[in-house]
C-alpha cells in the first residue's frame, strides 16, 4: 500500500468479541494452518470521537454493497467493449455494412455509460470543473466514512441516495447495452462471419447435423 493509497478493506468493526483463521493458498490448493482463534475489539477510552454504531456499520455495508455494484458493472461494460469487433463486419464478405449504423449507436452507448460512472473525462482532463459520476460519488463516502466511528452525515446520506439513484439508470442501459450486442451477435453467427470476442455460436454447423 502506497503512502497516500488506502489498502482494500472494509470500514471499522464494532467492539466485540471475533476469531480469526489462517489459511496457506499454494498452487490452488487451500490448507487449513490455525484453529479459529477469538480476539476482542476495544474502543480506545482516550478517544474524542463518538463509538462506532450499529447504524454507521450498517450505512457502510450499504455504501460497500453500491460500490460492488458499482464496479462489477464497469468492468462488465468494458468487457462487452471488447465484443464490438467492427473490423469483422468491414472486412468479412458475408456482413452487412448498415451493421455499422448499430455498432456506431452501441459505442456511443457505451461511451455515456463510461461518463456516467466515471465522470466527464473530457472535461475534467482540461481542467474543467465537473460533476461527478456514480463511482467517484461512492469512492467520496467510503473516503469519507471507512475508518471514522462517527455516523454518517446528512451529505453523505443524500449523496449516497443520489448514488443509489444514478447506478440503478446505469444497470438498465448497461443492459441495454448488453442485449444489443448480443442481437448483433446473432446476425454475425447468421452470416458465418469468424470469431469475435466471447462469442459462442460462431462456428458453422455441419452439413450432417
Amino acid at each position: 500500500v502506497g503512502r497516500y493509497s488506502n489498502p482494500n478493506e472494509g470500514p471499522l468493526a464494532l467492539p466485540g468479541k471475533y476469531t480469526v483463521e489462517l489459511y496457506l493458498v499454494d498452487n490452488d490448493e487451500v490448507k487449513k494452518l490455525t484453529e479459529p482463534q477469538p480476539f476482542v475489539v476495544k474502543a480506545l477510552e482516550n478517544s474524542t470521537l463518538d463509538r462506532q454504531t450499529e447504524e454507521n456499520v450498517t450505512f457502510k455495508k450499504e455504501v460497500g454493497e453500491l460500490r460492488r455494484k458499482c464496479r462489477g458493472t464497469g468492468k462488465e461494460i468494458e468487457d462487452l467493449d471488447t465484443r464490438l469487433i467492427k473490423q469483422a463486419i468491414i472486412e468479412y464478405p458475408g456482413a452487412d455494412l448498415e451493421w455499422m449504423k448499430e455498432v456506431k449507436a452501441l459505442e456511443k452507448l457505451s461511451h455515456d455509460l463510461t461518463i456516467l460512472i466515471e465522470g466527464d473525462y473530457h472535461k475534467s482532463n482540461r481542467d474543467v470543473e465537473t460533476v461527478p459520476g456514480t463511482a467517484a460519488r461512492i469512492e467520496t463516502i467510503v473516503w469519507q466514512t471507512w475508518y471514522s466511528t462517527q455516523n454518517p452525515t446528512t451529505t453523505q446520506k443524500d449523496q449516497l441516495k443520489l448514488a443509489t439513484g444514478e447506478y440503478a439508470e446505469i444497470f438498465k442501459a448497461t443492459e441495454e447495452y448488453r442485449n444489443r450486442i448480443e442481437a448483433l451477435e446473432v446476425k454475425l453467427d447468421a452470416a458465418n462471419v469468424p470469431y469475435t470476442p466471447s462469442r459462442t455460436n460462431w462456428k458453422e454447423e455441419d452439413d450432417d447435423e
